[in-house]
């Protein structure tokens, strides 16, 4: 997230063996999908855990821990001050060869 360092785990969780998905059972067997983090890295304000059941991939998770520590940060004016605040400008130049 843009301003935000956030550090986390991603995860899944099967919710029944392959075994019995294979039994010709009907019913949603997807995997749970999880993601635990906090923000910022250095120095965590927030934590958060995020289970959507049925959800399959982590990638699923992720990005509503994502909206949930932005939500706080804007709650605490937090994100306005690091979106206004002046960053320093980083100057980077690749040298092109052979054109």
């Amino acid at each position: 997230m843009p301003g935000i360092e956030i550090a986390g785990k991603t995860g899944t969780a099967q919710v029944v063996s392959a075994s019995f998905r294979r039994s010709g059972q009907k019913g949603n067997f997807k995997a749970n999908a999880w993601f635990v983090g906090y923000a910022p890295a250095s120095d965590p304000k927030i934590v958060v855990a995020v289970l959507v059941m049925h959800g399959a991939e982590s990638s699923v998770a992720a990005p509503i821990a994502g909206q949930v520590i932005k939500a706080y940060y804007e709650e605490k004016g937090w994100l306005q001050n690091m979106m206004t605040t002046p960053k320093p400008a980083i100057a980077s130049a690749l040298p092109v060869s052979g054109r």
